[in-house]
């Protein structure tokens, strides 16, 4: 297992909270771990609360501390905490728990996991109405290109199922002897939108129709009546992102930043009553910023 199978990975949990990922990204470095299980630790902090390129209309910056643990077989284990750093609402606004396999051969990589969603009442996150998800990828590198494919099942609070699939194109370029990682991608996110619906009718901090419109601190919106979208479990294009992955590890230590750019695609109808409104939607700039630090179990190199 080459190094860059751990800043695969580290990508790949990235991905799991719904972060910029580039689950290609690699190294071109030669140190190879014929043992290589090991403890990964992350400090970050996201900008917002991006999914699907849709945004509450309160930002939502979270700091969050995570631990990993990946065995050399593949598989592994890891939990997280986001903090809301938001002055008016401070609080642990999710705790999440994922499990998965994870593969790394050569120019080819694959991955898959379940994850565990734990929001607090109060959250306007865009995915607070969400209990849990199973996710996948498949990624190769073409030299010219990196080219990973997404697919994902996501299951609401309220019992429905949303599907999702993405394509992901990007191109890694290496400086500092391929400390520092530079990879300019584009991807492309479909699927569908229960979680939407539910997010505006139980957690979203502004209603999107009019006079229903609550910008309460508590994170909870409220409404004559029940909001509806039209068409909800039809599968739309949603958005589409440009992003500029960053990183630079030095020995056990990754630091990363990636700045991304969102263009929500399709926006949602909304039906309430006898009202009918079409969403406005706007482009969206965020961040990510975080270290991470590894170790091995019983590693012996070659």
């Amino acid at each position: 297992m080459k190094v860059r199978s751990i800043l695969s990975f580290f990508m790949f949990f990235l991905f799991l909270f719904d972060l910029p990922a580039q689950n290609s990204a690699n190294s071109s470095t030669d140190v190879t771990y014929v043992e290589s299980s090991y403890f990964l630790s992350d400090l970050g902090f996201a900008s917002d609360a991006v999914f699907m390129g849709r945004v509450d209309s309160i930002p939502a910056p979270y700091l969050f501390p995570s631990f990993t643990y990946f065995n050399k077989s593949g598989f592994f284990a890891s939990t997280s905490l986001s903090f809301l750093t938001k002055k008016e609402d401070q609080r642990v606004d999710l705790i999440w728990l994922s499990a998965g396999y994870m593969y790394d051969k050569k120019k080819f990589s694959t991955g898959i996991s379940a994850t565990a969603y734990l929001y607090s009442d109060y959250s306007y996150n865009v995915q607070s109405q969400m209990l849990g998800a199973i996710w996948a990828f498949v990624a190769y590198d073409f030299k010219i290109v990196n080219l990973a494919l997404t697919g994902s099942s996501s299951f609401t609070k309220d019992g429905e199922v949303d599907f999702f699939t993405g394509a992901i194109l990007d191109h890694a370029f290496f400086a500092l002897d391929s400390s520092l990682i530079i990879a300019p991608g584009i991807s492309l996110y479909g699927g569908t939108q229960n979680f939407y619906e539910q997010y505006y009718n139980n957690g979203s901090s502004g209603k999107p129709m009019g006079s229903g419109s609550s910008h309460g601190s508590s994170g909870q919106g409220s409404s004559d009546s029940s909001i509806y979208i039209n068409e909800v479990s039809k599968f739309n294009i949603l958005n589409i992102e440009l992003s500029l992955p960053i990183q630079y590890y030095y020995k056990s230590f990754i630091f990363s930043f990636t700045p991304s750019y969102a263009f929500p695609q399709n926006p949602s109808t909304f039906i309430s009553g006898e009202s009918i409104v079409e969403e406005e939607l706007n482009n969206v700039f965020y961040f990510y910023v975080g270290v991470g630090y590894w170790f091995f179990t019983n590693k012996k190199k070659r």
